[in-house]
């Protein structure tokens, strides 16, 4: 009788490796930047993805006002009436025009919140308006809650999500089936606090940032900015500590709209309020080549920069900057034009060329090209 040799099923440390090695390909594969802070985050959710999952939630939310007895506004209703005007003004400078466009206002005067879901489900509370006082004020949240979707943030936290179900099942394994309560509790709230919640406050930092410029394009006033927040602050009758949120403490949101202002005051200047697109554009196509421009890098959001981030700067990959005096500049796009030819810029990129410049160059040059090519000012940090 002739034997059989079965083949050896693989060991579990084999499968442990395997499945180990897949997922950090897997991880580094979905890695993206975000334009607007240069921050790297995980995403394995497309657009169309995270929109039909949307569509869902829409579907579900419209179900539970009408369930428990509430109601949407009517186009007539003046409040209505004051959203749609502000969403017909940002819309254009969203970046996000094609989407199918679909505001609600839900008749609830005790609820200050607004929200728009992925693919442009705009959902706005009345108690809101009151504390958003003017179009401006209204123009501050719609800002941010769009931005949201621009950067992504939502597929991020879906894909996020996978990756602390991942970490939170292998303590499970590891600490064997009777810790498997314990695991839950203590190791699901500190995944929370250690990556879903600052995640949120960089998230929240970044929509800040995107939305304060988007209002200002759209011609609103983006200093109305500070005074809505303020007012949000006063309604929510105090609030957790920053580690305990996933939102930037008010103080702190407020320091950095202030620190960008200049920018977006000068955007508004720019704007010729005709719904242009060009800051959200910008972003989009920054994302989509995953690099740097150098409007969307770290640093145009503090408008500072260390000795050593400019050095980082060398290359037409991540932009050429030279730094003249205490001015940081971004040389990229001007190295055709200089008299000198590309050759001297490209020498000089990532460092402090402020000697050589004086010496072939006069006040009047800089005051030529500085102002288009300055990005930002040299200090000992720069921080989100």
């Amino acid at each position: 009788m002739q034997s059989h040799e079965w083949p050896v099923p693989p060991s579990t440390h084999t499968i442990i490796v395997l499945s180990a090695a897949a997922a950090v390909v897997f991880y580094f594969s979905n890695i993206q930047t975000v334009p607007v802070s240069g921050r790297r985050r995980f995403n394995c959710f497309s657009e169309e993805s995270v929109e039909a999952a949307s569509e869902a939630q829409v579907k579900r939310l419209i179900w539970e006002v009408e369930r428990s007895g509430g109601r949407f506004l009517s186009d007539w209703d003046p409040r209505m009436a004051m959203v749609k005007r502000v969403m017909r003004k940002l819309i254009p400078v969203s970046g996000m025009e094609d989407s199918k466009w679909e505001i609600r206002v839900i008749d609830d005067p005790h609820t200050a919140n607004a929200f728009v879901l992925p693919g442009g489900k705009v959902f706005v509370f009345s108690g809101l308006i009151p504390i958003a006082r003017n179009e401006d004020g209204l123009a501050t949240v719609l800002g941010h809650e769009i931005a949201h979707n621009l950067a992504g943030h939502v597929a991020e936290r879906m894909s996020g999500q996978i990756g602390i179900n991942v970490l939170l099942y292998s303590l499970i394994l590891l600490t064997g089936g009777i810790a498997i309560l314990g695991t839950q509790l203590i190791g699901s709230t500190v995944l929370d606090l250690l990556f879903a919640r600052p995640m949120g406050r960089m998230q929240e930092r970044e929509a800040d940032y995107i939305g304060l410029m988007m209002m200002a394009e759209a011609c609103y006033d983006p200093r109305e900015a500070i005074g809505f927040w303020k007012r949000m602050e006063r309604a929510q009758q105090g609030e957790p500590p920053e580690w305990l949120s996933t939102h930037p403490s008010n103080f702190n949101r407020l320091q950095k709209i202030a620190e960008w202002m200049p920018t977006a005051l000068e955007k508004m200047q720019q704007s010729d309020c005709q719904g242009t697109s060009t800051f959200a554009d910008l972003f989009r196509r920054a994302m989509a080549q995953a690099q740097y421009s150098a409007e969307f890098h770290i640093s145009t959001m503090s408008k500072s920069f260390t000795a050593k981030e400019v050095a980082e700067h060398k290359d037409e990959k991540t932009g050429m900057y030279i730094i003249v005096d205490s001015g940081v500049y971004d040389i990229t796009n001007f190295l055709d034009e200089h008299p000198g030819g590309a050759k001297i810029l490209k020498r000089m990129a990532g460092k402090n060329a402020t000697k050589q410049f004086w010496k072939y160059h006069g006040k009047n040059v800089l005051e030529k090209y500085g102002g288009k090519l300055k990005v930002g000012e040299l200090a000992e940090t720069a921080k989100l």
